[in-house]
């Protein structure tokens, strides 16, 4: 397994990253970004930054989350989708963002992967963890969004926005209820206006859901899936696979058939974290921060954010 470091030397979280594909530099130049939650003592605390790369190997200088007059704070990772925007001709790559000592849910678009809207926040939604953010497209509606989140109750709740142009979000609904996690859940969509959650229950043994569907376990033949971080699903239409952090110890697993059963899961040779991964899906980027990871026989910087491909 190749392991490619993001952002080096400076650029550490000790938090989830987030991960996602854009067609931002065009075919064959299509870019995947990493935002994370900066943990480095050479930059400001808490704040969020992202880098790109063509080519999964080389990786561009950082650049911080910001605008004019505000900065994305957060004490918790941030969640990257691109919104299919079919009715516009540019898509646009959003962030999303726990406050800072606060429990809104903030976001924030870009539509050339350097310059940022103003932020704004999710209506109704209020959580202590990170957001996933997801993408809920349907026929004749550019790029509609999903944002899910866990309730202080430990409920898992989620708000639709039918257009990614200009978000206008839909009252928060409700998939798992109070008492379901103490985790974020994970959110994806395997197709065409078909979303799919997951979270770990207290036990940290993993579900997942296709609503109206009920929570099935993700498990398959000598294997029940556990966690005690957050989830991680591709955000962006028809992309496959889930991965997870091993329950009480550093390893990193994969699904790859997720969420189409029958399932198998396989570990990340060599991968080794003590949060939550992030994963593009089968065949794309995976990202992590670094606990006792080696690399080309050295141990790196405990907290460097790294990415391979499963």
């Amino acid at each position: 397994m190749n392991f490619y470091q993001v952002g080096a030397p400076d650029a550490q979280t000790d938090q989830a990253p987030a991960v996602v594909l854009t067609d931002f530099g065009g075919l064959p130049n299509s870019k995947v970004y990493v935002a994370w939650r900066n943990a480095s003592p050479s930059v400001a605390a808490n704040t969020v930054w992202y880098s790109s790369s063509t080519d999964n190997i080389h990786w561009s200088t950082p650049l911080q989350i910001r605008g004019s007059g505000w900065q994305a704070f957060t004490d918790h990772g941030p969640a990257l989708v691109l919104s299919e925007a079919f009715s516009e001709p540019q898509e646009l790559l959003y962030a999303a963002w726990k406050g800072e000592g606060a429990t809104q849910i903030w976001y924030s678009s870009t539509k050339d992967g350097g310059n940022w809207t103003e932020p704004q926040t999710v209506p109704g939604a209020a959580t202590t963890n990170k957001p996933a953010l997801g993408q809920n497209t349907t026929s004749g509606i550019g790029g509609p969004l999903a944002v899910a989140w866990l309730t202080a109750d430990g409920s898992i709740e989620y708000a639709l926005s039918p257009s990614g142009i200009s978000p206008t979000w839909m009252a928060p609904m409700t998939v798992a209820p109070a008492g379901s996690s103490k985790l974020a859940p994970g959110l994806g969509s395997v197709s065409i206006g078909s979303l799919v959650f997951s979270w770990a229950d207290n036990d940290n043994t993993l579900w997942y859901q296709l609503p109206p569907n009920p929570p099935t376990r993700v498990a398959g033949s000598g294997f029940t899936s556990k966690t005690d971080a957050a989830p991680s699903i591709p955000s962006q239409v028809n992309y496959r696979g889930l991965a997870c952090k091993g329950n009480g110890d550093t390893s990193i697993w994969v699904v790859k058939e997720f969420p189409n059963p029958p399932l198998t899961q396989q570990p990340v040779p060599g991968a080794a974290t003590n949060y939550g991964p992030a994963w593009a899906g089968v065949g794309f980027v995976l990202a992590f921060s670094a606990d006792n990871l080696v690399v080309d026989g050295k141990t790196v910087p405990q907290l460097t954010i790294w990415t391979c491909v499963p």
